[in-house]
């Protein structure tokens, strides 16, 4: 019995890569309700809105995680970011794809680097088919446009679609 403790104990998850982003979300949450205090009612009310929905989900996982330290089950290592080492130059390729559509929208657009980045990522995690690889990016990338910028009218970049759709809408 102790062996199976002893073993239990030594193959423990490492769940420390799995709070980077719900921290982020909850920090971003924050950093938007500090932003907004300015914006009209509407812009505060909905953020305040998402930002309890993200601060009580992360608060799940932060209590899920800590019982599962607590029962031994896991660890706040970082395994997940670096094991297994062969994914990592995929994961370094992804994070070069997300800092170079952040570099990219102010010229672009946010249309244009939606799907530039949608479908080069798709591509990065092995999807060669072609039907998805343009089907979903142009897709996501026309449904954006349409709820963020001409639905919502967000101050998002405008590059050479939004100029050109700007007429139609």
């Amino acid at each position: 019995m102790e062996d199976d403790a002893e073993q239990k104990r030594h193959h423990r998850k490492g769940v420390g890569a799995d709070l980077i982003l719900p921290l982020m979300a909850a920090a971003y949450a924050g950093y938007y309700l500090f932003t907004v205090r300015g914006y009209p009612w509407e812009a505060q009310v909905n953020g305040t809105f998402i930002a309890i929905v993200i601060w009580l989900l992360v608060a799940l996982l932060v209590l899920r995680t800590g019982l599962r330290l607590q029962r031994g089950e896991a660890t706040l290592k970082f395994t997940g970011i670096t094991q297994p080492l062969a994914k990592m130059p995929v994961r370094l390729a992804f994070v070069a794809l997300t800092a170079l559509n952040i570099l990219l929208m102010p010229w672009l657009g946010f249309t244009t680097t939606v799907v530039l980045f949608l479908g080069s990522s798709m591509w990065l995690l092995g999807v060669r088919s072609r039907a998805p690889l343009f089907i979903i990016p142009l897709t996501a990338g026309a449904v954006g446009y349409v709820f963020f910028i001409v639905l919502l009218d967000t101050r998002l970049p405008y590059g050479p679609v939004e100029w050109l759709l700007q007429a139609v809408f």
